[in-house]
C-alpha cells in the first residue's frame, strides 16, 4: 500500500508539472538581446465576476493579424484560459515609446460593447514569459454626477509596460493605463482610435526562482498573518474546550464504568443495565439502506484520500500563484486515480453488512458524487455556452474527460470493488446483536436529527469560518492564496473538531437507549458541509460583488457540488469516529446478555414444587420473570458481603449471582474440561441445577468413586434418557391441558344452557358474582387471594343480614323475608377453605349457585 501511494503521488506530480503550467514558446526561459519574449492574451471580463469571462478578441481591439491559438493543456480550458497571440511586440531590453500598435475607426456598435465593458469594470489578463499581466479597459467619470445618464465613458487606448530582468531573464512585469490617453464613449458615434504601448527595461538583483514571490507575499502581508494566526488560536480554543468536555465524559462516566466491570464483576451483576449498557444487543444492528450507507462511505473515503493528495501537492510547491491550472489538472487525475479506493471501501463494508448484491452497490457508488457533478456540469456548461463565455468547454475537452471516466475511473472502480468483495472482511462486534430491535424510547425535539445535526455543523464551522474568507475571495474573486501550511492546519482542526463532536453526540445518543447512531453519526459529521453552503449566501450577497444569472449559477451551482463532498468526506469521518468509540465503549466492559443460550443435554432445572424438568417448559417463565423484573439501582459502590434482609432484594441477588455462578462453571468447565455439578436451593425452596456433561453423570461418579465420569456411549445414552423423560413429561402436560380444555368447555355449555333457561322464566340472570370464573388458569397466589375477598364480601352482607333482622319489624318487606335471604345465603356461600378450593378434580367454578339469590 505504502508503494502505491508512493507511485500515485509521483505520478500526480509528473503530470501536473509537465501539463498544467501556462508555457511559453522558450521554454528554458533565457533570451538574447532583441529576442521575442512570447506575450499572450488570454480574457476579458467584469472584474466583480471571474466565471464570467470572454475572449480577448470578442471585443474589437487591434487584431495582429494572423491570430494563433497556444496550445492548452487540461487544467488551461478548465479554468477558462484561452490564450491567443497579442497585438503588442515586446523584445527582450528593448525599450519603445509611444508606438502605435495600430489604428481603427470603431463603429457605433463598437462603441456600444466598449462601452457596455467600461461599464461592467471590465479587465483584460495577459501572459508574458509566463507571468500574468492585469489591467481595466477603460474608466467611468461619476464626479460631481447624480444621474447615470450623464456618466462618462472613457477607454484607455496607451498601456506602459514596466519589465525588470537579470541578466538573460525576465524577472518581472507590470501593466499602467495613461488615463491621459483616452477615448470617449459617451455617445454613439463612429471614434478614431490609435491604440499605443510603451516599454521600459531595467534591471534587477532579484533572481530567477524568486520571481513569484511578488504574488505569494501579498498573502502572507502582517496584517493578513494576524488575522490568519487569529483564526488558528480560534480553532485550537475550540478543539481545547471539546477535547476538554470529551475527556471528562470519558474520564468521569465512562473510566467509572470500566473500573466497576473490572475490579468487581459480583458486584456489577446487582446493578441495573441503563442507558448506552441497556442497548448493548441493539447497538450494533445494521443500519437501514445499507447500499446507499456503504456508497457514501466509499465515496467519502476517496474525497478525503484526493484531499490528502491534494493538500500533500500544495505543501511541495506545486501550485504557484496564477496557475490554477494545475489544481484542477490535479482534482481530476488524483480523483480518477483513487475511484478503486472508493470501490473497495464501499464493498467490502457493504460486504461487512451482509449485503448481497454488491454490484449494484458498486454503481451507486461511483455515481453517487459523480452523477450530481455530471448533471450540475451540463446545466452549467449550457448556460456557459448561451453567453459565449470561455467558461463552456470545448466538445473535445468533454470527450477527454469521458475517456479519463470510462478508461481510467471505472475499470478502477470496478478492481476496487471486486477486491473489496473478495477480502472477505468480517464486521467485528464486540456485542452479540439480538434477534429482534429494542424500541426506542420517545425523545424530545432537540435529540431529533435535524436539531443534532445543527449542533453537530456549528462548532466546526466556527473553527474554520475566518478561513473560509480567504479562500473564497480567492476561488471566487482575485486575491491570491498560497499560505498552504496555515490551511492544512485548519484543514485538520476541521477533522478533529467533526470527530470530536461526533463522538460526544454519539454517546449522548445512546445514553437516551437510542440506538440507531449509523446514519446519525453520518448526517452529523457531514453537517458543516451545509454550514458552509449557508455561508456561501452570506458571501454572495454581503461580501461580494457578484451578479448576474451566469455568475450566479455558476456560484451556487459549483459550491453545491463542493460542499456536497465536504458533506461526504466530512460524514465519512464523523462515522469512524463514531464507530471506533462505540466498539471501544463496548469492548472495554463486561455486560450480561438478557438470554443466555442454554444446551439442554447439559443442563436439568428442577421446579420443586411443580415438577417441571423440561427446558421448553422453564424457558418461558424466565423471560418473563427477567424482563418483569426491575429493581432501584444500588449506586457505582461495592456491595458489602451481608445477609440481605429485604426479600425482593434477596430475590434479586439470587437470581444474578446464581447466573454468574452457573456461568463460571461454564467457563471452567470449558477451559479446564472439568466435570462440575451445581445444586442451588433458592428461600423458596427451588432447586436449580447445573452439570457438565450433566448433574445426574457427576453425582453418580461422586457417589461410586470413579474416577472417570462417564464413557462417550454413556453419554449419549444418558442424553437419549433425557430426551425420552422430556417427551414422556410433555406428553402428560399435553394431555393434562386436553382434559382442562374439554372441562371448560363442558362448563362453558352448562353455564350458557342455565341462561337460556333463566331467560326463557322471565327470571333475573343474577348479579356480577354469577359469571364463571375460570380458576384453572390462576395460580396457588392469585387463587387465595379470590378466596380472601370472597370471604370478606360474605362477612359484609352476613352483617348487614344481621342489621336488617334487628329491623325487621320496623322495614316494609317488598320482597323475600329476611330470614328466607340469610337461610339462602348461608345455603349457598359455604366457608370455604384451600382444601376446597384447590379440591380433587371438583368443580370450583363459583358464582354458579348464586342465580337464584333475588336480593
Amino acid at each position: 500500500m505504502k508503494n502505491l501511494s508512493t507511485i500515485l503521488l509521483l505520478t500526480v506530480l509528473i503530470t501536473c508539472s509537465a501539463t498544467t503550467t501556462v508555457r511559453s514558446d522558450a521554454s528554458d526561459h533565457r533570451y538574447n538581446e532583441n529576442d521575442v519574449v512570447p506575450l499572450y492574451a488570454n480574457k476579458v471580463g467584469p472584474f466583480h465576476n471571474p466565471s464570467e469571462t470572454y475572449r480577448y478578441f470578442d471585443l474589437p481591439f487591434c487584431s495582429p493579424g494572423d491570430v494563433k491559438e497556444k496550445k492548452e493543456a487540461l487544467g488551461e480550458v478548465l479554468n477558462g484560459d484561452r490564450l491567443v497571440s497579442a497585438p503588442y511586440k515586446l523584445e527582450f531590453r528593448k525599450e519603445k515609446d509611444t508606438e502605435v500598435a495600430c489604428r481603427r475607426k470603431l463603429t457605433k456598435e463598437e462603441v456600444a460593447k466598449f462601452r457596455k465593458a467600461v461599464e461592467k469594470d471590465y479587465y483584460f489578463q495577459m501572459y508574458y514569459d509566463d507571468l500574468p499581466i492585469w489591467g481595466f479597459l477603460g474608466k467611468v467619470d461619476k464626479e460631481g454626477k447624480t444621474d447615470p445618464s450623464e456618466y462618462k465613458y472613457f477607454l484607455y487606448k496607451h498601456i506602459q509596460f514596466e519589465i525588470l530582468y537579470n541578466k538573460d531573464r525576465v524577472i518581472e512585469i507590470g501593466a499602467k493605463m495613461d488615463p491621459h490617453s483616452v477615448v470617449d464613449l459617451t455617445e454613439d458615434k463612429d471614434v478614431d482610435a490609435d491604440f499605443m504601448y510603451t516599454v521600459k527595461w531595467r534591471e534587477t538583483n532579484i533572481p530567477f526562482e524568486n520571481r513569484m514571490d511578488k504574488y505569494s507575499q501579498s498573502s502572507s502581508l502582517p496584517h493578513h498573518l494576524e488575522i490568519h494566526w487569529f483564526s488558528i488560536i480560534n480553532s485550537c480554543v475550540t478543539v481545547l474546550l471539546l477535547t476538554g468536555f470529551l475527556a471528562t465524559i470519558l474520564m468521569r462516566v465512562l473510566k467509572n464504568d470500566f473500573m466497576k466491570y473490572a475490579q468487581d464483576e459480583e458486584a456489577a451483576d446487582d446493578q441495573e443495565e441503563t442507558g448506552w449498557k441497556y442497548i448493548h444487543g441493539d447497538v450494533f444492528r445494521f443500519p437501514k439502506y445499507k447500499s446507499l450507507f456503504s456508497a457514501a462511505h466509499g465515496s467519502g473515503t476517496q474525497l478525503f484520500t484526493l484531499t490528502v493528495f491534494i493538500f500533500m501537492l500544495a505543501l511541495v510547491g506545486v501550485f504557484y500563484p496564477y496557475n490554477r491550472g494545475a489544481l484542477f489538472t490535479a482534482l481530476v487525475v488524483i480523483y480518477a486515480l483513487t475511484s478503486g479506493i472508493a470501490g473497495y471501501t464501499s464493498t467490502s463494508f457493504y460486504c461487512q453488512l451482509e449485503g448481497t448484491n454488491w454490484v449494484r452497490n458498486l454503481l451507486l457508488t461511483g455515481c453517487l458524487f459523480c452523477g450530481p457533478l455530471f448533471l450540475t456540469f451540463c446545466f452549467l456548461n449550457t448556460v456557459a455556452i448561451a453567453y459565449s463565455a470561455t467558461a463552456a468547454l470545448p466538445f473535445g475537452t468533454i470527450v477527454v474527460i469521458v475517456l479519463i471516466w470510462t478508461l481510467v475511473t471505472a475499470p478502477l472502480l470496478v478492481l476496487g470493488g471486486i477486491a473489496g468483495k473478495n477480502s472477505k472482511a468480517e464486521f467485528h462486534a464486540p456485542c452479540r446483536t439480538t434477534k429482534y430491535p429494542r424500541e426506542i424510547p420517545t425523545l424530545p425535539w432537540y435529540r431529533t436529527t435535524v436539531p443534532q445535526m445543527a449542533m453537530a455543523g456549528f462548532l466546526p464551522f466556527s473553527a474554520i469560518y475566518i478561513e473560509l474568507y480567504y479562500i473564497f475571495a480567492s476561488v471566487w474573486g482575485h486575491r491570491i492564496y498560497t499560505i498552504y501550511s496555515i490551511l492544512f492546519i485548519v484543514f485538520l482542526i476541521l477533522l478533529i473538531v467533526t470527530a470530536f463532536i461526533t463522538v460526544a453526540l454519539t454517546y449522548f445518543q445512546l445514553a437516551a437507549e437510542d440506538h440507531e447512531w449509523w446514519w446519525r453519526s453520518f448526517l452529523c459529521g457531514g453537517s458543516t458541509g451545509l454550514f458552509i453552503y449557508g455561508y456561501c449566501l452570506y458571501y454572495y450577497y454581503a461580501r461580494s460583488d457578484m451578479s448576474g444569472f451566469m455568475q450566479t449559477s455558476f456560484f451556487f451551482g459549483y459550491m453545491a457540488c463542493i460542499c456536497y463532498g465536504f458533506f461526504l468526506m466530512l460524514g465519512t469521518v464523523g462515522f469512524r469516529a463514531a464507530l471506533f468509540f462505540v466498539r471501544h465503549i463496548y469492548k472495554s466492559i463486561k455486560l450480561w446478555e438478557d438470554v443466555v443460550l442454554l444446551n439442554s443435554s447439559s443442563l436439568l432445572v428442577y421446579l420443586y414444587d411443580t415438577g417441571i424438568t423440561c427446558i421448553n417448559h422453564i424457558l418461558p417463565y424466565f423471560l418473563k420473570g427477567s424482563i418483569a423484573m426491575s429493581k432501584k439501582t444500588q449506586g457505582r459502590k461495592k456491595i458489602e458481603i451481608k445477609k440481605l434482609e429485604n426479600s425482593s432484594n434477596k430475590q434479586v441477588t439470587f437470581s444474578k449471582r446464581r447466573s454468574g455462578l452457573f456461568k463460571k462453571a461454564g467457563e471452567l468447565s470449558v477451559l479446564c474440561g472439568a466435570h462440575v455439578a451445581i445444586i442451588v436451593f433458592s428461600g423458596a425452596g427451588k432447586a436449580f441445577c447445573y452439570g457438565h456433561p450433566n448433574v445426574n453423570a457427576v453425582l453418580e461418579s461422586y457417589q461410586h468413586g470413579l474416577t472417570s465420569v462417564v464413557r462417550a456411549d454413556h453419554d449419549e445414552a444418558a442424553g437419549d434418557l433425557l430426551v425420552v423423560e422430556c417427551n414422556k413429561e410433555y406428553m402428560e402436560a399435553e394431555k393434562e391441558f386436553q382434559d382442562l380444555k374439554r372441562k371448560a368447555t363442558e362448563i362453558k355449555q352448562t353455564a350458557n344452557e342455565k341462561k337460556n333457561m333463566m331467560k326463557a322464566m322471565n327470571i333475573s340472570e343474577g348479579f356480577w358474582w354469577d359469571e364463571a370464573v375460570d380458576m384453572v388458569m390462576m395460580d396457588e397466589r392469585d387463587g387465595e387471594q379470590y378466596l380472601k375477598a370472597l370471604e370478606e364480601v360474605r362477612g359484609k352482607v352476613a352483617a348487614r343480614v344481621h342489621e336488617l333482622k334487628i329491623l325487621n319489624g320496623i322495614m316494609t318487606k317488598t320482597g323475600p323475608s329476611i330470614p328466607e335471604v340469610d337461610h339462602r345465603l348461608n345455603h349457598h356461600m359455604p366457608f370455604m377453605t384451600a382444601d376446597t378450593y384447590f379440591g380433587n378434580g371438583q368443580d370450583v367454578q363459583f358464582g354458579s349457585a348464586y342465580h337464584d339469590l333475588g336480593v
